[in-house]
């Protein structure tokens, strides 16, 4: 195999948090990273590796990924990593993903990606609100008006989708 036809790979390391199998003969193998608090799923149609993988959940494990790139119904780029061996150590073979291709770092911690994710909800709350209550609402009632009206179905809907995520870990209240 040339370089050029070189397949992209990925190391993962960490703790075996699960497994679920997604079809028939498609499982989903959950690593948890070693100072991450997101599990990274990898994928594998192997019952063999399925069955010696559950004996050893809670374990530390290291995994050779294939990587896949696939477009979603959506249109939106997915990128799948596929188990091909299990390793003790990063082999030196395997190729780190090129910088144009990795995620570039903004400095976000979980705490800022769980504050974005809110923000997200409380914007999709606030749509089905506003498509719910739509015939209730005045050509000529004022904003804020409509806003105070509709606020406490909207906190409620949030609430009930986010379930205790919708609550910073800091306890502050909900920045309505």
């Amino acid at each position: 195999m040339s370089e050029s036809e070189q397949r992209e790979t990925e190391y993962v390391a960490g703790v075996i948090a699960g497994i679920i199998q997604k079809a028939a003969d498609k499982w989903q193998v959950a690593v948890k990273p070693e100072g991450s608090q997101y599990a990274k799923n990898l994928w594998t149609k192997d019952p063999a590796l399925v069955a010696a993988l559950s004996a050893k959940i809670g374990q530390a494990g290291g995994f050779v990924c294939g990587v896949s790139h696939w477009t979603n119904q959506s249109g939106q780029a997915v990128r799948s990593l596929w188990i091909d061996s299990l390793s003790d150590e990063q082999p030196a073979s395997t190729q780190a993903v090129s910088p144009s291709a990795a995620p570039k770092d903004d400095g976000m911690t979980p705490e800022k990606w769980d504050a974005k994710e809110r923000r997200d909800y409380r914007s999709r709350a606030w749509a089905q609100t506003l498509a719910a209550f739509q015939h209730t609402i005045k050509v000529d009632e004022p904003a804020s008006m409509v806003f105070n009206r509709l606020q406490p179905f909207q906190r409620k809907v949030y609430e009930d989708v986010c379930g205790m995520f919708a609550y910073p870990a800091d306890d502050s209240d909900v920045p309505f």
